[in-house]
């Protein structure tokens, strides 16, 4: 398909796509991804879709066909005999907590198969919040379908024991896992659910969780190109959050729901609209608590870096801020597709060899990830 071609289907202009096909320039909004995709005819995931050599997230991938058995056991009422005692047990799910509030998602995939099984087997209460966790976890791994399945089991333990924040959760995170392609129609379920638990915020965590559905819908809307329907769920979220107030170290279900999250999720939508200097705006004066959770500061230092990227005027202030972003959480980081891809634009687009080697020594020796793709 010639660029011409391409251009006329996305719907953008031929000079952009050269730029693309040059390195001169990423995608940064998930919207033109769609665009492109749609044009190829190929899903959004088998246009960014990459393997990782990190070990860890290796070993996570090696998991999921044993997640996938205990997910499909479980939803058909299957349970087995505990392999250990529930003190063992606990101890797992107090694990997996630290593991997740520290951002190291794909540590936990190893664990959750048997853990999964094992709460199902004394009947536990945590296997809610468990399935939760293992939705997450799926979709920060790409499994995108699968962390939809995860999120129906979920939804269907919170329903049975009719705990709203948790049913309110579990639908966010099946919203999470829908394709770019969809997010028109996401964003309408998560005003709908977030109506469906209102009647029942007298409850401070579902109180949380409908602030978040209306972070997410706003996302989702700003992804569709549906701008006013975006800023009404911020303004709603805002509003939430404001009467809430700060949460206290990670908050209900490490949501860290209140006015520092809203304006995490303000960069982050307004990076999605190309409005980098808004971003920037926006993330100058505070950063979220040290106690936050650590996917929550490396947005922080994320969407300002990629703002930063895209402007131009500091590639090697942006280097830096992408750099603590992967600190804060490697592993999220690393899963994160627009990051590596942020810092490869940076190299791909120096016109001066001294200028490239030098930004290129600095991102390899700050461990950057993608530091050696820009050729």
């Amino acid at each position: 398909m010639s660029q011409e071609v391409l251009a006329g289907l996305a719907g953008i202009s031929q000079g952009y796509i050269s730029k693309l096909e040059r390195g001169a320039k990423d995608i940064d909004r998930r919207s033109t991804l769609v665009a492109i995709a749609k044009a190829l005819q190929v899903s959004v995931a088998d246009l960014i879709g990459e393997e990782s050599t990190d070990p860890l997230i290796v070993d996570a991938h090696a998991a999921l066909p044993a997640l996938e058995a205990s997910l499909i056991g479980l939803s058909l009422g299957e349970r087995r005999q505990p392999n250990r005692g529930l003190a063992a047990v606990m101890a797992t799910v107090d694990q997996v907590t630290a593991l997740r509030a520290a951002g190291s998602v794909a540590a936990i995939a190893p664990i959750l198969p048997d853990l999964l099984l094992d709460l199902a087997a004394y009947d536990s209460p945590h296997l809610v919040e468990t399935t939760g966790v293992t939705a997450l976890v799926l979709r920060h791994l790409g499994q995108q379908s699968l962390s939809r399945d995860a999120a129906e089991l979920m939804l269907s333990l919170a329903r049975g024991r009719q705990w709203w924040a948790w049913i309110a959760y579990a639908r966010h995170q099946w919203i999470r896992s829908m394709p770019l392609e969809t997010y028109a129609l996401a964003a309408r379920h998560a005003i709908g659910i977030a109506d469906e638990v209102q009647p029942h915020a007298s409850d401070p965590a579902v109180r949380q969780a409908y602030g978040q559905l209306h972070l997410q819908a706003a996302l989702c809307s700003a992804v569709a190109l549906r701008i006013d329907d975006a800023s009404a769920c911020l303004g709603e979220a805002e509003r939430e959050a404001a009467t809430l107030g700060e949460p206290i170290g990670v908050g209900w279900n490490n949501q860290y729901f209140g006015p520092a999250n809203v304006k995490l999720w303000q960069m982050t939508i307004a990076n999605e609209l190309a409005e980098p200097d808004r971003v920037l705006e926006i993330g100058t004066g505070w950063q979220p608590a040290e106690d936050a959770p650590a996917d929550r500061r490396c947005a922080y230092w994320l969407e300002n870096g990629r703002a930063l990227a895209h402007t131009g005027r500091d590639d090697r202030g942006a280097l830096l801020m992408l750099s603590r972003a992967e600190r804060e959480a490697p592993q999220i980081y690393r899963l994160t597709p627009y990051a590596g891809e942020t810092v490869s634009a940076i190299l791909r687009r120096q016109r001066s060899r001294n200028d490239r080697e030098s930004l290129r020594m600095l991102a390899q020796r700050l461990g950057l990830s993608a530091y050696d793709r820009q050729e």
